[in-house]
């Protein structure tokens, strides 16, 4: 080192006093005392993210689900563009079901909504977590229900109830069915006073009659959404209807009324719709009538082996039950 360096240094270290040097030690000591507690609560919240975190999600996760499980009873319902009275509806139904005493979880179908529905069914799910959203493309009402019944099964619960989102239900008359439920696998409530406009009137007249000439069964209201069916039954009954069925309400029907001779039949209130609009209007209801009356002659062409083939699964089921 140059001699002029060291006389510089040792000029500088001089000046400074025995307390400057204490005092900045002092101050150096604590700086590096909470850097190192920084330190640490980094390295802990980074462990806690890359182990922690994620099993604490996948445990949330399974909570969530495990809530769906194995209840008494299993809501279906499709929703599109309801977004004024969808939260009324849930709450209805919620508070029918809590004054019950059962256990039970909602899957609403989000068919797809193009309005606020999506929003309003997120509002509700955050204050009331048995509500499950099954978000899809748009495919009209019979795949949002064909949808929604798969996932119910999916959950095992014992019943599972479907009805639709347009407030003309009143909930206290799921009670008739409910009190009834053991004397059949499937119950449904027929509307007595139907307040829909007279042609869907006039179009359900028609297909009462056309099932009663094609399948010689007399139902009431082969399409109605109101209906309790029990899980395993109505599983079974899924597995032989085609997946592309734009009514498929109306082919159970017609597969329950055959296998169970008859079905019980209540009567339900029904009101007026006063928000939202029918999915299908005019020109595209008329298009629907005929893509159901087609898919119900060729029905009609293969029942008795689909019904075969249903014994043999219920055979199959029983036998594996006592082994």
């Amino acid at each position: 080192m140059a001699r002029r360096d060291i006389e510089i240094k040792k000029s500088f270290f001089s000046t400074v006093s025995l307390s400057d040097h204490s005092c900045f030690l002092q101050k150096f000591s604590i700086v590096s005392a909470q850097w190192d507690s920084f330190a640490r609560y980094i390295t802990k919240v980074r462990c806690f993210r890359i182990k922690v975190a994620p099993i604490l999600v996948a445990e949330s996760r399974l909570i969530h689900m495990n809530i769906h499980k194995g209840t008494s009873v299993c809501l279906v319902m499709p929703v599109y563009n309801e977004e004024v009275c969808i939260l009324d509806v849930l709450s209805k139904w919620s508070a029918q079901f809590d004054s019950m005493g059962l256990s039970y979880t909602m899957v609403v179908v989000n068919d797809g909504s193009t309005d606020g529905s999506l929003a309003a069914l997120e509002v509700f799910q955050k204050q009331n977590p048995r509500l499950y959203i099954l978000n899809k493309e748009n495919e009209g009402h019979g795949k949002a229900i064909m949808a929604g019944y798969h996932q119910a099964l999916i959950f095992h619960p014992q019943w599972i109830f479907q009805t639709d989102s347009d407030d003309q239900f009143d909930p206290t008359d799921f009670e008739k069915l409910w009190e009834n439920r053991k004397t059949s696998p499937f119950l449904v409530g027929i509307r007595a006073q139907r307040q829909d406009p007279f042609k869907r009137k006039v179009i359900s007249r028609l297909l009462k009659g056309i099932l009663h000439y094609l399948f010689e069964v007399s139902i009431k209201d082969a399409n109605t959404p109101f209906r309790l069916m029990r899980s395993d039954f109505l599983r079974n009954s899924l597995s032989v209807l085609p997946p592309d069925l734009f009514a498929p309400n109306v082919f159970l029907s017609v597969i329950s009324s055959i296998r169970l001779k008859s079905f019980p039949e209540y009567p339900v209130k029904h009101q007026k719709r006063l928000s939202g609009k029918p999915s299908l209007i005019s020109w595209g209801l008329i298009k629907a009538c005929a893509r159901s009356l087609y898919q119900v002659l060729s029905f009609k062409l293969s029942l008795y082996e689909r019904i075969n083939s249903l014994d043999n699964i219920e055979k199959s089921t029983n036998l594996d039950n006592v082994a």
